[in-house]
């Protein structure tokens, strides 16, 4: 029994040295071309653009649906569209989005019907690329249950890069998902010209909400106005 404790332990702890080793490999040549990687060009503009300014928080929906430039010309504020994926979870957005908030911003937050439902909130398998590949400073700043979440995508983020599609491959034509479909508001704008393609609803539709999504945007409420409290300026 002991024996077979000990091979069990020393095969355990051979793949998960396997497993660390291929995740510290570089980004694969399909993967640096990932939207995904966006996400390193958004926290830019929430550091470095000037107030006013307008935080669009969201997924795809808030990604693929506005028109930075009019906000920009009509409200007279600085749009950063930081809308990604709805797969990196509604409480990573929010926690992202309050590490660069400044005193005076606007933040809309634009929560995809997905992040209310079977703990999507926390996270899925963009969530583990962005932690896992695109800025691994990241994992140490989640919160357990998106830790939680992210941990079964972990091996098929590992395997995929030794898979040579992942090398040799053709690019997609247009590519409505890739690094260079966003424009300088981070509005992703590669598909504005494609003709219109008829969209399925979820079925079936989920029916229990998760109620804790609630929470998660009141704490960012009070932590946004505590912040800018401290800051002494209270119309934040």
């Amino acid at each position: 029994m002991k024996r077979f404790i000990g091979q069990l332990l020393l095969f355990t702890a051979i793949l998960v040295l396997f497993l660390v080793t291929v995740l510290l490999l570089p980004p694969t040549p399909r993967s640096a071309t990932s939207g995904i990687n966006e996400k390193l060009e958004m926290d830019r503009l929430l550091k470095d653009v000037k107030s006013p300014r307008i935080i669009l928080v969201g997924g795809s929906n808030i990604s693929l649906s506005i028109n930075s430039g009019m906000i920009k010309d009509t409200l007279h504020l600085n749009p950063i569209n930081t809308g990604l994926s709805v797969n990196i979870g509604l409480s990573y957005m929010l926690d992202n989005t309050l590490r660069y908030l400044q005193s005076g911003d606007i933040v809309v937050i634009s929560a995809e019907y997905s992040h209310f439902f079977k703990n999507l909130a926390y996270g899925g398998e963009d969530l583990a690329k962005i932690a896992l590949e695109v800025s691994r400073k990241e994992l140490f700043q989640l919160r357990f249950q998106q830790l939680r979440n992210i941990i079964p995508h972990v091996p098929n983020q590992a395997f995929t890069k030794l898979k040579s599609s992942e090398y040799f491959f053709t690019p997609d034509s247009p590519d409505i998902y890739g690094l260079d479909s966003f424009n300088e508001y981070g509005d992703n704008v590669s598909h504005w010209n494609l003709p219109g393609r008829q969209v399925r609803p979820i079925n079936p539709l989920p029916t229990e909400c998760d109620l804790f999504v609630f929470d998660l945007l009141s704490e960012f409420k009070s932590k946004a106005e505590t912040r800018c409290f401290l800051n002494n300026q209270l119309s934040c």
